[in-house]
C-alpha cells in the first residue's frame, strides 16, 4: 500500500467519522430524525452511497451530508441541513432563477456588461447538470426553496467546489453567459467591491404613501430596537387618519423568519381594513407565521408560492460541528383549517403519538400556500427595474373587494357607461386550468391559460382582451347594438405552436349609421373610436401590426373554458383571409 493510498484512506475514514456525529447530533437533538425512513433503511442507503462516492475532502462531506439529509427528510424539513461556516467566498454577481432559466440580476461596475445575461455554463459544465446536483442535496418541499438554494449556491465559490462536478481546487471560474445573442465567457474569482442595486429592496419597518394606499416593508421579523414595530404602527396610524386612507400593501417577500411575535401590533391596527399582501418564494420560516396572522384578518396575496409548506420541522437548534454549522429541526409545526392557526409539537413523545395517530396523517401531506393573484416578476421586469408584483397590487387595491360587478353591470345604459365601468372594476389577468388567479402578467399563458365565463369575470374582475372583449360585446349586445367580435393574431397550428404570444380580440359596434371600435384592454389606443365604415376601422386597427405576422378573423363569440390553443383552434375554424387593406377598398 503506497502513502499516498495510506493518506486517502485515512482521510476517507476521518470524514466518515464526522459524518457519524453529525447524524448523531441530528438524531440526538431533532424531534424525530426516523419519522420518514426507518434506521435500516437509511444505513443501507449510507452504505451504498460511499461506496459509490469517497468522502475525500470537506467538500465531499457537505455536498454527500446534505444529500443524505435530504434522503432523511424529503421535502418535510427544510431548517435541517449543513451549512458552511465560513463561505466568504462571493463571486460579483447575484443571480434568479426565472422561468428555469438563470439570470445575472446584480453586478459590481466591473462586471455590469454581464447584468440580465442568461448562465449557460460555469467551468465548462452545463448549467442544468449543475442543478441537478444542487437538487440532489437540497431537501425541499417547494419549488420556490429549491430555486432558492440554485441562486445562492451558484455565485459562491466556498458552494460551487462542493458540488461534484466542479474542482474542489479550483481557484477562479468561468462563467458563460448569453447576452444579447451573443455568448460570453467571464472568469471570475472572489468579490472585493460592492455589487450595483438597480432593483432596490426596500428598507425593513419602511413604509410610504403610494396613491390611496399605504405600502408597508416586512421583510425580516426582527426588530433593530424594542418598539420598532409599534412605533411604525404609531405612524401609519397617524398618516392614515390625515389622508383618510383604509387601504394597506404588506410586502412580506424576502421575510426569512425571526420572532414571529413582533408583527402582533400591526395585525391588531390592521383588522378591518383593506389589506393585500405580497408573497414570493424567499418567505420561510417565521415570514410563514406572518402570512397565516394576515391571511386570518382578511388579507388577499399577489405575488407566487413561498418557501415553505405550511406544516413543516422547524424551530431549529443550531450545532457547530467542525468547520460547519448545523442547524436541527426541534418542533414540528402544522396548520390546522379549523383554528385558522399554526399549531406546534414540541417534544419528541409527543410528536410520536400524534404521528402514529391515522386521523393525523393529513397534517403530513404537504399544505401548500397559494396566493390569491399569481405574479411573478420577469427578467424584463428587472431590466426595466419595474416591481410587477408591487404594481399589480395597487392596480388592484381599489378593484378587488368590489361583491357588486354584477349589480353596477346591469345599470350600464350607455358604451360611455360601460367603459368608465371596466376603469373601476375591471384588471387585467386570466385564471388557469386549476382555477390559479394571475393579474398583471402573461407568466405561463401559453401552457396554463383558460378563457373564463362572464360569471367568472364579475366573480374576479379579470381579463385578457378575450374575456374583455366577450364582456364588451355581451353588454353592448343587451344594450341593443349591433356588434362585431374579432381576433387578430399569428395564425398558430399545431406545427407552430410554441411562438411569442400574439393576439387581440376587439369589439366593433354600430351607432348611428357610423361603426366604433370599443378598445379598453390595449392601454395605448384605448378609447371609443368613430368609423364611417368597418373597413376603415379595421384598416386602422390591424395597422398597429406588421400584416405578414397577424391574420384577421370576425368569430362568434369566445366559448367558455378553452386553453390557449383551444381557443386558436376555434378561431381558425372560421374562414380566415390574410388581411390585405387594399381588399377592403
Amino acid at each position: 500500500m503506497t502513502n499516498t493510498h495510506q493518506e486517502t484512506l485515512k482521510n476517507t475514514n476521518q470524514y466518515k467519522d464526522e459524518l457519524k456525529k453529525i447524524l448523531n447530533i441530528i438524531e440526538e437533538k431533532h424531534i424525530d430524525m426516523y419519522f420518514n425512513i426507518t434506521k435500516e433503511e437509511l444505513n443501507k442507503y449510507i452504505e451504498e452511497l460511499l461506496d459509490k462516492h469517497e468522502l475525500k475532502d470537506e467538500y465531499d462531506l457537505y455536498y454527500y451530508t446534505n444529500v443524505i439529509i435530504k434522503k432523511i427528510f424529503d421535502r418535510f424539513d427544510s431548517h435541517t441541513y449543513l451549512i458552511w461556516n465560513d463561505a466568504d467566498f462571493n463571486l460579483p454577481i447575484r443571480l434568479k432563477y426565472i422561468d428555469n432559466k438563470l439570470y445575472i440580476t446584480r453586478t459590481d461596475e466591473d462586471n455590469i456588461d454581464l447584468l440580465y445575461g442568461q448562465i449557460l455554463k460555469i467551468n465548462n459544465i452545463d448549467i442544468n447538470k449543475l442543478i441537478e446536483e444542487i437538487k440532489a442535496m437540497t431537501a425541499y418541499s417547494i419549488d420556490g426553496y429549491l430555486q432558492i438554494k440554485i441562486e445562492t449556491i451558484l455565485y459562491n465559490g466556498i458552494k460551487l467546489k462542493s458540488l461534484p462536478s466542479i474542482d474542489s481546487n479550483t481557484k477562479e471560474f468561468e462563467y458563460e453567459i448569453l447576452i444579447d445573442n451573443k455568448i460570453v465567457k467571464r472568469k471570475l474569482t472572489k468579490q472585493t467591491n460592492e455589487l450595483i442595486d438597480l432593483n432596490k429592496w426596500k428598507k425593513n419597518y419602511s413604509y410610504e404613501i403610494i396613491d390611496n394606499s399605504i405600502y408597508v416593508v416586512y421583510n425580516a421579523c426582527k426588530e433593530d430596537y424594542k418598539g420598532q414595530m409599534q412605533e411604525l404602527v404609531n405612524n401609519i396610524k397617524q398618516k392614515s387618519e390625515e389622508k383618510n386612507i383604509e387601504n394597506f400593501i404588506i410586502d412580506l417577500r424576502g421575510n426569512m423568519g425571526g420572532n414571529a411575535d413582533y408583527i402582533k401590533p400591526l395585525i391588531e391596527f390592521l383588522k378591518g381594513k383593506k389589506v393585500i399582501t405580497l408573497t414570493n418564494n424567499y418567505i420561510f420560516s417565521g415570514g410563514r407565521w406572518a402570512l397565516i396572522d394576515l391571511k386570518n384578518i382578511g388579507s388577499k396575496f399577489i405575488g407566487t408560492e413561498i418557501g415553505t409548506t405550511l406544516n413543516c420541522f422547524g424551530n431549529i437548534k443550531v450545532e457547530r460541528p467542525s468547520k460547519y454549522i448545523l442547524p436541527v429541526s426541534g418542533k414540528y409545526f402544522y396548520y390546522d383549517e379549523n383554528s385558522n392557526s399554526i399549531k406546534q409539537i414540541k417534544e419528541k413523545e409527543e410528536f410520536t403519538k400524534f404521528k402514529n395517530n391515522i386521523d393525523n396523517q393529513k397534517y403530513f401531506k404537504p399544505q401548500i400556500f397559494e396566493p390569491d393573484y399569481y405574479v411573478e416578476n420577469t427578467i424584463e421586469d428587472y431590466k426595466n427595474q419595474y416591481d410587477r408584483q408591487l404594481d399589480s397590487a395597487l392596480l388592484l387595491i381599489n378593484t378587488r373587494m368590489k361583491n357588486d360587478r354584477k349589480e353596477q353591470f346591469l345599470k350600464i345604459q350607455t358604451p360611455e357607461e360601460l367603459m368608465e365601468y371596466l376603469d373601476n372594476n375591471i384588471s387585467y389577468g386570466w385564471i388557469d386550468r386549476n382555477g390559479k388567479k394571475y393579474i398583471n402578467t402573461l407568466s405561463h399563458v401559453r401552457e396554463n391559460y383558460r378563457t373564463s365565463t362572464i360569471n367568472e369575470i364579475f366573480e374576479t374582475g379579470l381579463v385578457t382582451c378575450a374575456e374583455d372583449a366577450k364582456l364588451i360585446k355581451y353588454c353592448l349586445d343587451r344594450l341593443g347594438y349591433e356588434t362585431k367580435l374579432y381576433c387578430h393574431r399569428a395564425y398558430e397550428t399545431e406545427e407552430n405552436f410554441d411562438q411569442t404570444v400574439k393576439m387581440h380580440c376587439f369589439v366593433l359596434f354600430k351607432k348611428d349609421n357610423y361603426w366604433y371600435h370599443f378598445e379598453h384592454s390595449m392601454t395605448p389606443i384605448k378609447g371609443i373610436h368613430k368609423y364611417d365604415t368597418i373597413e376603415e376601422a379595421l384598416n386602422w386597427i390591424t395597422s398597429k401590426w406588421n400584416k405578414n405576422e397577424r391574420k384577421l378573423a370576425e368569430i362568434d363569440d369566445i366559448p367558455d373554458y378553452l386553453t390557449f390553443k383551444e381557443l386558436n383552434q376555434y378561431v381558425n375554424q372560421f374562414d380566415i383571409k390574410e388581411f390585405n387593406k387594399t381588399n377592403l377598398r
